[in-house]
């Protein structure tokens, strides 16, 4: 039977979630509204802070409750999350279990999400000094991350949107949902709004606003009503296509007929509502849907309960459907119950309506005595309902509009259509008796404490159930839920089920009851065990070594029919109802132990046909989860003083350096270099390495990162000696480089393939040709090639271990000569990760002070000039546009890739009011051509020639470098590395009184999780001694973050927090351009307000080169990160002292402190030893912090991608103890090592692991397809 539809482009509502005042889930809303309950309250005394004008709200109970666990967010993240946030999670995992939707099988599909959200009250409280603004405090409170989170968690691909028009915010989502699901834009609509009432200034402002109700009461059309009541709360609910409804089997809750939006346009006032927009936006509904008004039986109103707003709601409804009626209009406002929820107020208006249709029945109006004296009921048609009333049966569905209306004007309406009768699903198995007396349960939750919960709500839910009832739910359990990683698994009739599942709730064991968790790094191998006599009279003896062993059976000899399990296989339909039967049948049971041991079933296979049913909620292991309050209010550190940018000048100064001693080679064994790219140099380079006995491999690298990358990682996976080596000699290749992306693209496959191949020890050397600034205005003929230089900066922070260095060679080297000095720098024992080759002698680079003038007398500019800005619209283009127009500019050319939005638009007007004369220009900086037009087209428009560029344009978008794509290099390099190339060439020969290009100190000190960021502004610090070493002015500004400016406002909050612990405090513009205009004779110019005492605790006793001139060796906290015992002194001694059995436990407690404190859990929590890191809440963004301590406690040099690579604590520790202990004997005291004690498993024979009925088994485990994958499950050996 197919769902009926009234029409062909019906939506279906098949899932739903709510959380409102005295209504905590769906049942309980259906109930407050059937018994006519209002669940307004006085404020209690715990949320004092919102009685500022109003006495009264309706309320959520525990708001600052959450369960962060379960979708693996870390406690400090989620202590910083908008609790709406954290809301809306919540509901839409209950909305997608109502439905019977298991969120992995929408990873990566089209399915939208549209919320609506208003209010920020979580952001004002910490901003207004309450508490902490921690480094996830943007994310936590942006309003797009609503939605946009929601998008993220669960993996979808469609369309996210977070929705702000006030009170009609969650109907236009709804209205936006609907719309893309008929133009085949998503096949999926999470749809909602949240509203909590957090702070109390809101409440003071509507107050004085004469917007609430004195009384706390809504009381919608009643002649008493004089205003609302604020309430909070949220919903979620599921659109899908009806006809894929129909398809699908879903239960539909009520179908959406039609919908509309619209504005009110210049009305009485801004939030005066429009009467003649109400009714346009009605009838547009109803045209959408087809229907007339007479069609429409009730009216969930927008009704506020104004005395001005009710009567124009009022007369706009009789308008728009005055019809020829058998009886009156329904109207009625869910917000006499619950309060107005604003922006969450159309989706509770939604669900009121949809579940009045789902039972026939209007529910009551509350609040109602004596009609508004401006409204005439008989005469408009319409009667409040003011008791429940059931809906007119007749020859068509009943339809419901529902309306919502902005404070500004938005408005919306949806009209909701009654299901006539629900779909047939996929039907109820046809039983024996037999069959009918064995179930298989399988239930999970994301902690343990979750898991014996659900088995106690399951335990009530099936006890007393038919033997279909009880099939339905589990088969609704197997198919229609996550498998998560704390299992149980119950096999039995309904009594042995119950007792099982009771059992599990008392933390007890039972007969028909496995319980497991999955490892954190999956699912086990297994070691599957047989002998010839059980298979002559066709038993097996099966044995499973589980090491993550919780389970009542970890370790089970079962027996039986295994020729029933090849049955299975081979049935079209699937697994056969008798396997059911356990009692006969025993080893189903294999099943359980597969299932809690983290493997994923076929359930189809074994529960081919059933019934979705209502399965009991997952009970949410909920705890507190609010900012830090402050003890003292802290505003961050910038350089603001009139003096401040005088002390915070800095400048790269390169130094001379001793001759280099190249040492013999150390030992006797060959070893292996790899030379990447290099044409006739490597050749030249091999010659001289093969003469002191070493292997060379060398290749040839074209083509995209993919190609590169695989090129090099073939030849690192070559039989040979030891790899000593890496050398990048790509760009020393004959061929001409003219792009800095490619050149970054070469030397990131390199850094990529070695990476992935995890050969070490082995060193990673960049070698470059006149690309560094080495002797002022000297000629610099490659500055393309400095982003080879910005990588080794950033290797040299991520992954320490790798690098060897960069070495930038002379520009007039022959081959013969390079590859002497290569050879010479890379055998040397020098600490230098930076080297440069200049007229015989060694340099190295040195953070130095610049020279400025505090009393300069800067020259205006030329007011006949041109000054081309790119970049000019962004946030610190603004700035420098005012600074040029203050010094004397009056003709500035914008050159952009995009047209200047409304707010680009206004500060051109503005400076064109000044007398300024502007024009902007599309134009793509990076394209030769296109730029020398613009150039021409600029100075022909705008009456002069050019005196000065500025290019400040550039886009960030971050990675750690072993993730790095393609696509993020290009969008980072082409407009502003490539784009400051294409303006040097353009330029070559103009003297121009003003070239600057705007850096970044990233560039400089090779932040991490920045390499493509890192390594254009490199390309622009060359460009600017390019300029010079050709005659030019020029200069480089490379700031550190500017306070609420490009990277500083774009990147996560961690790595804002993390640029702060290393002693690097933001900057305000005003200082950087002042300091611009001081600074005297250098090309780059690097503006660092630095705390030099925090920087020392964090470089340890030896400062690196670039620093040591600045940096006084101190003390500090972490050691050096050398591979020295004494390095290693902090964890290592101990080590030594402990018993060797205890140590894996001892490093997994020290270990875990750390992380307990990064993810901010509550004292005396302890992190999971086994669960993986990232599902315990870490991100790339933890994992600097993380790393930065650990490597502290430590003494160790590590990656700073180590907890992004490593799965777990318990993993972690046991490579920790290799590093700290290499010669150390752990063997049989790691953890996972099956006990002397388990029963013995044998070695099963090829015979055995090639029988067919076994391999029938494994064919009920998802993602084993094949005999090969078949193969590498089952092994040989008892620990696989």
């Amino acid at each position: 039977m197919s769902l009926p539809l009234s029409g062909p482009s019906r939506v279906a509502i098949i899932g739903a979630a709510c959380r409102f005042p005295g209504a905590e889930n769906l049942a309980a809303f259906r109930a407050l509204l059937a018994d006519a309950r209002e669940a307004v309250s006085t404020i209690p005394a715990a949320r004092q802070g919102l009685a500022r004008g109003a006495q009264r709200a309706g309320l959520l109970a525990d708001v600052e409750r959450f369960d962060p666990e379960f979708f693996g967010i870390a406690q400090r993240e989620a202590d910083q999350m908008d609790p709406q946030q954290r809301l809306l999670l919540e509901l839409v995992v209950e909305a997608l279990d109502a439905a019977g939707l298991p969120r992995k099988d929408l990873a990566g599909s089209r399915t939208g999400v549209y919320i609506g959200i208003s209010t920020s009250d979580y952001s004002r409280l910490q901003v207004g000094g309450n508490g902490t603004l921690d480094l996830y405090s943007g994310t936590g409170n942006a309003l797009s991350i609503a939605a946009n989170r929601i998008s993220y968690v669960l993996n979808l691909a469609g369309p996210s949107f977070a929705l702000d028009t006030a009170c009609s915010s969650s109907l236009n989502a709804t209205h936006l949902a609907v719309r893309a699901l008929r133009a085949g834009e998503i096949d999926l609509a999470i749809v909602g709004g949240v509203n909590l009432l957090l702070a109390g200034d809101l409440m003071e402002v509507f107050a004085n606003a004469r917007m609430l109700s004195p009384d706390g009461r809504c009381k919608t059309f009643d002649a008493s009503a004089d205003g609302y009541v604020r309430g909070e709360g949220g919903a979620i609910v599921l659109l899908k296509r009806a006809a894929d409804a129909a398809r699908d089997h879903h239960p539909v809750l009520a179908l959406i007929a039609g919908s509309a939006a619209n504005q009110d346009g210049r009305s009485n006032g801004l939030t005066a509502p429009s009467g003649p927009a109400q009714v346009a936006v009605i009838e547009a509904a109803l045209a959408d849907a087809g229907l007339q008004a007479s069609d429409i039986d009730a009216v969930e109103l927008h009704g506020t309960g104004t005395p001005l707003g009710d009567p124009i709601e009022a007369h706009a409804l009789a308008q728009a459907l005055r019809a020829k009626r058998a009886s009156a209009l329904l109207v009625g406002s869910v917000k006499t119950n619950i309060g107005h929820l604003e922006s969450a107020a159309g989706i509770a208006g939604l669900l009121k309506a949809a579940v009045a249709l789902d039972e026939g029945r209007l529910p009551a109006s509350l609040n109602f005595q004596r009609v508004n004296p401006e409204i005439d009921l008989d005469a408009l048609g319409l009667q409040v309902a003011t008791a429940t009333t059931p809906l007119s049966a007749q020859d068509r569905p009943a339809h419901i509009g529902v309306s919502s209306f902005g404070f500004g004007g938005s408005n919306a309406h949806v009209i909701l259509e009654q299901v006539a009768a629900q779909p047939e699903r996929d039907g109820h198995a046809v039983l024996d008796g037999a069959q009918a007396q064995i179930w298989s349960l399988p239930l999970s939750a994301a902690h343990p404490e979750a898991l014996r919960e659900l088995a106690a709500r399951y335990a009530d839910r099936i006890a007393g159930l038919a033997s279909n009832e009880l099939h339905d739910v589990c088969y609704s359990a197997a198919r229609h839920r996550d498998h998560l990683d704390h299992r149980l698994f119950a096999q039995g009739d309904r009594a042995s089920l119950v007792a099982a599942l009771r059992a599990a709730a008392a933390g007890q064991t039972h007969d028909a009851l496995w319980q497991g968790q999955r490892p954190a790094a999956g699912p086990r191998k297994l070691a599957i065990l047989a002998d010839d006599s059980a298979l002559d009279d066709g038993r097996f003896a099966l044995g499973m070594v589980l090491a993550a062993g919780a389970g009542k059976q970890a370790v089970s000899k079962l027996t039986g029919r295994w020729d029933l399990l090849l049955q299975a296989a081979e049935a079209p339909a699937g697994l056969p109802e008798r396997i059911r039967v356990l009692h006969a049948r025993e080893p189903a049971q294999a099943l359980a132990l597969l299932y809690v041991h983290g493997h994923d079933l076929r359930w189809e296979r074994i529960y081919p046909q059933g019934q979705f049913t209502e399965l009991p909620a997952y009970p949410w292991r909920r705890r507190r989860c609010w900012f830090a309050p402050l003890i003292a209010q802290e505003q961050p550190a910038t350089a603001t003083d009139s003096n401040a940018h005088n002390q915070h000048a800095y400048r790269i100064q390169w130094r001379e350096l001793p001759k280099l001693d190249a040492q013999p080679v150390a030992t006797t064994d060959a070893q292996r270099w790899l030379l990447v790219g290099g044409g006739e140099l490597a050749e030249q380079l091999r010659t001289r390495i093969e003469a002191d006995g070493d292997h060379v491999v060398t290749v040839g690298v074209e083509g995209n990162l993919a190609t590169r990358k695989a090129t090099v990682a073939g030849a690192l996976a070559t039989q040979g000696p030891q790899w000593r080596a890496v050398l990048h000699l790509d760009a020393l290749d004959n061929r001409s480089h003219d792009s800095a992306q490619s050149l970054f693209i070469g030397g990131l496959a390199t850094v990529q393939a070695l990476i992935e191949s995890g050969q070490q020890p082995m060193r990673l050397w960049f070698a470059t040709r006149a690309s560094q600034a080495v002797v002022a205005r000297a000629t610099l003929d490659h500055p393309a090639q400095a982003v080879l230089h910005g990588i080794a900066r950033t290797l040299a922070n991520e992954a320490p271990h790798l690098l060897g260095g960069s070495i930038d060679l002379p520009g007039t080297a022959d081959h013969g000569e390079a590859s002497a000095l290569l050879y010479e720098a890379i055998r040397s024992p020098r600490a230098e990760h930076e080297l440069a080759s200049r007229d015989g002698a060694w340099w190295a680079p040195r953070l130095q002070r610049a020279p400025v003038a505090a009393d300069i007398a800067v020259p205006p500019l030329d007011a006949n000039g041109v000054y081309l800005v790119t970049g000019a619209f962004g946030a610190l283009g603004e700035h420098l546009l005012r600074w040029l127009v203050e010094r004397g500019a009056r003709r500035l050319a914008l050159l952009g890739r995009r047209t200047p939005d409304a707010a680009a638009l206004q500060r051109i007007e503005a400076l064109r009011a000044q007398q300024v004369r502007v024009e902007s220009f599309l134009c793509d900086v990076g394209d030769a051509d296109a730029l020398r037009a613009a150039l021409v087209t600029a100075e022909k428009q705008l009456d002069g020639s050019l005196a000065g560029v500025i290019h400040a344009a550039g886009a960030f978008e971050g990675a750690f470098l072993a993730q790095m794509t393609e696509q993020q290099v290009a969008k980072v390099l082409s407009g502003k590395a490539d784009a400051a190339l294409t303006l040097a060439d353009a330029l070559r020969g103009r003297d121009l009184p003003l070239f600057m290009l705007i850096s970044s100190a990233a560039a400089t000190f090779g932040l991490p999780g920045n390499g493509n960021y890192n390594a254009a502004n490199a390309v622009l610090d060359a460009v600017a001694a390019h300029r010079r070493g050709q005659g030019h002015v020029a200069l480089a500004v490379s700031p550190a973050p500017i306070v609420g400016i490009g990277m500083e406002a774009t990147a996560p909050a961690a790595l804002r927090a993390y640029w702060q612990r290393l002693g690097l405090q933001p900057l305000q513009v005003d200082g950087v351009l002042r300091q611009i205009e001081q600074v005297q004779d250098i090309h780059h110019l690097l503006a660092l307000p630095v705390d030099w005492k925090e920087i020392a605790r964090h470089v340890g006793d030896t400062p690196p080169p670039l620093l040591s001139e600045l940096l006084e060796p101190v003390a500090a906290v972490s050691a050096k990160p050398v591979a020295s015992d004494a390095a290693r002194a902090p964890w290592r001694q101990w080590l030594i002292d402990a018993p060797t059995a205890q140590r894996t436990h001892l490093l997994e407690q020290r270990i875990g402190e750390i992380l307990g404190r990064v993810l901010h859990l509550p004292t005396g929590e302890r992190p999971d030893p086994v669960l993986g890191l990232q599902e315990q809440g870490m991100d790339s963004l933890m994992a600097l912090e993380f790393h930065d301590n650990l490597q502290r406690a430590s003494g160790l040099q590590l990656p700073s991608t180590l907890a992004l690579e490593t799965p777990s604590v318990r993993s972690l520790a046991t490579r920790l103890l290799g590093l700290l202990l290499p010669a150390a004997d752990t063997a049989g005291h790691a953890h996972g090592a099956v006990p002397a004690s388990s029963p013995a498993i044998a070695t099963a024979r090829p015979s055995t692991l090639a029988n067919q009925p076994v391999h029938e088994l494994l064919s009920l485990i998802a993602g084993l397809d094949d005999a090969e994958a078949w193969q590498e499950l089952i092994t040989a050996t008892g620990d696989a």
